[in-house]
């Protein structure tokens, strides 16, 4: 499938995507091209880091899709007179992506939270995605000697998706600091 265009605005000069729900297939689709995407769930918070930590803003420029979680940075943008992003809720847009990711019998590689949670959640994606194919898991709070191993898993599991919750050492900059 072809890239497809998405409008992209600046709200206090960090970017924001604008993805209509349904649209979020096609754009997960046009991630197909052998290169890696990062996904940004952006909040007010983490609008505000980005103006000021020049990684964090180095992260949110480089990613793929970046999504407004927060309804200030909907209300930002309109007030600044920018085309309206449009806002997500985390949880709902994780479910989409996965039943999108689902339906082209795509791959998903869990990594964070405790080894319970983690544990759970590997069988509640099983249980309400069956097609999914859940090709690895690994707990967040690891020890640092165990990173260069547990980033040869992922990369021989070659996942669709590699979802990243917490505990993961160096938080949401471990993606962009491992992303080659």
């Amino acid at each position: 499938m072809d890239s497809i265009t998405l409008n992209r605005v600046t709200v206090l000069g960090i970017p924001v995507d604008i993805l209509p729900e349904d649209r979020i297939e096609d754009i997960i689709a046009s991630f197909n091209d052998g290169k890696n995407h990062q996904i940004i769930l952006l909040s007010l918070w983490d609008l505000m880091r980005a103006r000021y930590n020049v990684e964090y803003r180095t992260m949110v420029q480089g990613a793929s899709l970046v999504l407004p979680v927060s309804q200030s940075i909907v209300r930002g943008a309109r007030f600044l007179k920018k085309q309206e992003p449009i806002r997500y809720m985390p949880f709902e847009f994780v479910i989409k992506l996965l039943g999108a990711l689902e339906r082209k019998g795509k791959s998903v590689y869990l990594l964070g939270a405790s080894r319970s949670r983690l544990q759970k959640a590997e069988r509640n994606v099983k249980n309400t995605f069956p097609g999914l194919r859940v090709v690895g898991r690994y707990a967040g709070r690891y020890p640092k000697a165990a990173e260069p191993a547990l980033i040869q898993a992922i990369c021989k599991a070659t996942p669709t998706l590699l979802l990243v919750g917490s505990g993961v050492p160096g938080r949401e900059r471990w993606i962009p600091r491992n992303l080659s």
